[in-house]
């Protein structure tokens, strides 16, 4: 599971009169959301129709399982003006990262020896590179970020791949993988701070 929590500094005595305890908050990456939103819409709008239908959807998994936060009008597409929009609450938010633990089931029972992988998508920019981390014989997975002094991740959408190699070839089915159907967006503030991040899944 992946409780997540966003990285907040808050102001206290013992900042404020010189002492440390406090570290610096995390720098945000740089990204420009009209710019990331357009190469978004470059790379999913396959017919160029100026939206992100279902079908083409099925190719971004972060954005689709975000599609209820970010669809504003409930048409059941996603346009420049409302991709542009999420990204800019991003901007916005006190949350720079966010931290937690990843579980992963196969079959009902927890995974372990599996690696999770948290893999950016290509329109937010060079600034969001990839995590990853191993599941316990619980099947959690602590996700290390980019900046080691603040493990987790970025805010941003996630394409999520799961591994376990056995024997040299890989155990699990292409879809939670190579060609996979997990996706996160990771975003700040809200509910999402009450998530729990499970992934089950399924060996047929």
């Amino acid at each position: 599971m992946m409780k997540l929590a966003p990285y907040v500094v808050l102001a206290t005595a013992a900042s404020l009169s010189g002492c440390s305890h406090v570290p610096p908050r995390p720098v945000r990456p740089s990204f420009d959301p009209v710019s990331a939103a357009r190469a978004a819409m470059d790379q999913y709008d396959v017919n160029h129709d100026g939206k992100i239908d279902a079908n083409e959807l099925k190719q971004c998994p972060a954005l689709a399982q975000a599609m209820d936060l970010m669809d504003a009008n409930h048409d059941g597409v996603l346009t420049l003006d409302e991709i542009t929009a999420r990204m800019k609450q991003w901007k916005d938010s006190p949350a720079v990262v966010i931290s937690g633990s990843t579980q992963v089931f196969l079959d009902g029972q927890p995974l372990a020896g599996a690696t999770v992988t948290y893999e950016p998508e290509k329109f937010m920019g060079p600034a969001s590179q990839t995590a990853s981390g191993a599941t316990d014989s619980a099947g959690f997975a602590d996700i290390k970020g980019q900046d080691p002094k603040y493990p987790g991740l970025y805010l941003g959408f996630y394409r999520v791949r799961i591994s376990k190699v056995q024997g040299g070839k890989e155990s699990l089915p292409s879809r939670y993988n190579t060609e996979t159907i997990l996706g996160k967006e990771l975003g700040g503030g809200g509910p999402q701070e009450r998530w729990m991040l499970r992934f089950d899944l399924q060996s047929q």
